[in-house]
């Protein structure tokens, strides 16, 4: 029962472009910023947030081990915002997204 308004907060709280919607321990989507600032103000008051998210039926996942460099590849093939990343007994691991490969990248270059 989310609004989109609530979700844009988070994610600016969080600094994170995505977030994983659920209900209960079922994840029934992500919704990036992407599709939230397609709502004006108003909009997003009034929209909850799984009107705009794209459902998990719809995401790619891959296994949280795979590797990272792999996991960029099914990035970019999937042409989404984002992937989930799956756990072993598949329970959600994590949501991988573009910006999370900039940080990674970020991250390589300063620690060499």
């Amino acid at each position: 029962d989310a609004t989109a308004a609530r979700a844009l907060a988070a994610m600016q709280q969080a600094q994170v472009r995505a977030l994983p919607v659920f209900v209960g321990g079922q994840i029934l989507g992500v919704v990036t910023s992407h599709e939230l600032a397609r709502l004006s103000d108003e909009e997003r008051a009034q929209t909850y947030v799984t009107a705009v998210m794209t459902r998990a039926a719809e995401l790619t996942s891959v296994p949280a081990s795979m590797p990272a460099n792999e996991a960029v590849a099914q990035l970019a093939r999937s042409g989404a915002e984002a992937i989930v990343l799956v756990a072993a007994g598949g329970a959600l691991a994590g949501v991988f997204t573009r910006e999370s490969v900039v940080r990674w990248l970020a991250g390589m270059k300063h620690s060499r």
